[in-house]
């Protein structure tokens, strides 16, 4: 199997890769290299290839593993509240930016300036049992 890396902006480039982990890693690289502008303008992603023959008419068919945009790396925090099991739908949040997620929580954490100082507050409302904790993701998630 091929993976693609594309980045479309007037002027196409595709890296390919035969392994998909890598074809992530240079996705996530190049993508946080990129101008917010360039972000803003484009099309990046990375493609399974229907057919791994680059010669091949449907060689750029296939379905998009990771699609990158400068909103999913805005909202890019979830809150999750551990008291429940993984599988649970209500386990994880909806994607937010840190601003959302400081509004949702309360006025106790206005001031709060990172992940870090929330998830301290967090930790000593819980008395350091399981509760909420607030999270930053991956881009791609």
């Amino acid at each position: 199997m091929r993976y693609l890396v594309i980045y479309s902006k007037g002027d196409e480039f595709i890296e390919e890769f035969e392994n998909k982990e890598e074809a992530f890693e240079n996705a996530d690289y190049q993508w946080s290299h990129l101008a917010k502008s360039e972000k803003r303008d484009c099309e990046f992603y990375v493609l399974e290839s229907a057919n791994a023959d680059e010669d091949a008419e449907n060689h750029m068919d296939g379905d998009v593993l990771r699609e990158y945009t400068l909103e999913n790396e805005e909202k890019r925090y979830v809150i999750i509240d551990d008291r429940l099991m993984e599988g649970d739908s209500e386990k994880y949040s909806e994607r937010m930016t840190l601003d959302d997620v400081k509004y949702q929580l309360g006025e106790e954490f206005e001031d709060c300036i990172c992940k870090f100082e929330i998830n301290d507050i967090l930790r000593v409302q819980n008395d350091g049992m399981a509760g909420y904790r607030v999270e930053k993701l991956p881009i791609w998630v």
